[in-house]
């Protein structure tokens, strides 16, 4: 876990570089098909993340965006807010002193909370549990942590066009 947390937190150099500049600004890869001079934009299909990510490829079925339960929805809901208000902590600030590590410890401690929550959260979507598991098997935490957090992008970005599409009834004419 320390790798998530430590002085200097991005996303793995590896194959599994992480999309989620939405959430962190950190990185973007490109797409297929994008010119790494183009602007990068995030994936808009399943099948995108998981051809611009190895790790979320290695994932079974989960309940996409659009079939979510009222109750999934609230749950993702507060999957997002918490790692949305808590990323920033993951990151030393430029005048900190850590002389006892203690500091340090901490962010491992939210790194841990925030891939557990996220990691639970997909992990009841999943089609298969035991694939899922497996997934993740001997991998980096850094690099699962990454891969999960371009999954709440994606499906905040998409949770987030089906919620536009929807007609306040407020606003809508009456016959």
């Amino acid at each position: 876990m320390s790798d998530v947390a430590n002085e200097n937190v991005t996303p793995p150099a590896t194959g599994a570089e992480s999309t989620v500049a939405a959430t962190t600004g950190r990185h973007v890869a490109p797409t297929a098909g994008e010119d790494a001079a183009e602007t990068p934009r995030f994936p808009e299909t399943m099948a995108e993340l998981k051809a611009a990510n190895p790790i979320v490829a290695r994932l079974p079925e989960l309940v996409s965006p659009g079939e979510l339960s009222v109750s999934q929805s609230a749950d993702f809901s507060i999957v997002d807010t918490f790692l949305r208000s808590k990323l920033d902590d993951l990151i030393p600030k430029p005048d900190e002193q850590d002389d006892d590590g203690s500091k340090l410890v901490e962010r491992q401690v939210l790194a841990a909370r925030l891939l557990d929550s996220m990691n639970a959260y997909y992990r009841d979507l999943a089609s298969d549990k035991d694939a899922y598991d497996q997934a993740f098997k001997g991998l980096d935490a850094n690099a699962v942590f990454w891969a999960l957090c371009d999954l709440v992008v994606f499906y905040r970005l998409a949770l987030g066009k089906s919620t536009d599409s929807v007609v306040n009834s407020t606003s809508a004419k009456s016959n």
